[in-house]
């Protein structure tokens, strides 16, 4: 998963094996992230394609949800009021 969240402060993305009996090679991945002074948590578990894990996401479009989600933070960052001095 090599995808990059261009408006983040911060971020990071870390992936861990797991044992799930129905699907081989399962990962549980989490990442963490800054926008201004708001951070934002997600996971998800990923998993090859695999007819039992047809929830599960594979590590490409884990990458491309991470993207979006990394669009949408920035679209609403940008439409808070600016805080007056």
């Amino acid at each position: 998963m090599a995808r990059q969240l261009d408006f983040a402060d911060e971020a990071y993305v870390a992936c861990a094996s797991y044992y799930a009996p129905q699907v081989k090679e399962a990962k549980l991945c989490g990442m963490l992230a800054r926008y201004g002074e708001f951070v934002v948590r997600f996971s998800a578990e990923i998993a090859p394609a695999a007819p039992a894990a047809p929830l599960a996401l594979d590590e490409d479009e884990l990458g491309e949800l991470l993207v979006k989600l990394d669009d949408r933070w920035q679209a609403a960052m940008a439409s808070l009021p600016t805080p007056s001095p």
